[in-house]
């Protein structure tokens, strides 16, 4: 059910920036810029959807994409390495802690925040991937 409407309510977006034909009208940037932060956070919804409920397959390519697109964003890299996790793949989920390390390091100037260290050393150890994924996808960011 959240499923579905996470999917109808991202189907409405049209283009990769909100309110991209009236955006040089200085009084709506701040609404676009909301908007922008509901899409991101509907998408990461319905990514933790897909991880708690065992399809972290039906994860992974958005979860590439948005990566690429919002690097410093460190919640996507930490899901990307639980859904690789999830679908037996520690050794890749190891190179995405190491590309996010070098992103968090590059262009924040800062280590990563110990939620992504926490799930890595989670991984390495060989905890429980659901039970990874269900302390993320349900608990604040830990920084």
């Amino acid at each position: 059910m959240a499923e579905e409407r996470l999917l109808k309510a991202l189907a409405l977006w049209r283009d990769v920036e909100a309110l991209t034909d009236v955006r040089n009208i200085i009084e709506l940037e701040g609404e676009a810029v909301r908007l922008e932060e509901w899409r991101l956070q509907c998408q990461q919804d319905l990514i933790r959807c897909q991880l708690v409920t065992g399809r972290p397959e039906q994860a992974i390519p958005n979860l590439r994409m948005l990566t690429v697109q919002y690097p410093i964003r460190e919640r996507f890299w930490v899901l990307l390495m639980l859904a690789q996790s999830a679908l037996g793949r520690g050794p890749e989920a190891s190179a995405t802690y190491r590309q996010a390390q070098r992103v968090c390091v590059e262009e924040n100037g800062m280590p990563p925040s110990a939620e992504l260290n926490l799930v890595h050393e989670g991984i390495l150890r060989g905890e429980p991937v659901e039970h990874m994924i269900q302390v993320v996808c349900f608990a604040p960011p830990v920084r």
